[in-house]
């Protein structure tokens, strides 16, 4: 399955988020499943990244909070496809898509301090870095900040 091939045994594709629900071949189908099944839900947001129709990473928005008009953001791409702005253009389309055609006024993301490909990937794509929460990502032995990032779209509305 190539979402637990591209990204499920390789540490550094969770090394920064302590986060892996593709580390086995059960799990990959367990998570793409549980994708299927939320297609129904009108918040749910969740895209594939291809290039030359190989997969090489995944994006999605998550949590949405109806009273903040809110939601968070969070894309993966493999190890072999780092550093050719697949990140960058993902989260651009995707920022655009949900605040112009979606209306949401508020979409967050984090990386921790020590993750510099997502943080460049975050501010190119003109997400404004708006908090640090010191030691605030334990992972392994290893401890980071976490950087908070925004993106308010043209034409949406901030609730409080």
């Amino acid at each position: 399955m190539p979402l637990h091939e591209g990204f499920g045994i390789d540490p550094a594709m969770f090394e920064y988020s302590g986060w892996n629900p593709y580390a086995t071949p059960e799990m990959a189908e367990r998570t793409v499943a549980e994708a299927i099944a939320s297609y129904p839900d009108p918040h749910f947001y969740g895209w594939a990244i291809e290039h030359k129709k190989r997969l090489v990473g995944n994006i999605g928005a998550y949590d949405y909070d109806a009273k903040k008009n809110a939601v968070e953001i969070g894309v993966n791409i493999e190890k072999g496809s780092w550093g050719k702005g697949f990140a960058t253009e993902a989260l651009t389309t995707i920022l655009q898509y949900l605040s112009a055609d979606e209306g949401i006024a508020t979409i967050t993301a984090w990386c921790a301090s020590d993750n510099i490909g997502s943080q460049r990937a975050l501010e190119k794509a003109r997400m404004e870095k708006v908090q640090v929460e010191k030691d605030a990502l334990t992972i392994g032995n290893s401890t980071f900040d976490k950087l908070w990032f925004e993106f308010h779209g043209e034409g949406t509305e901030q609730t409080a």
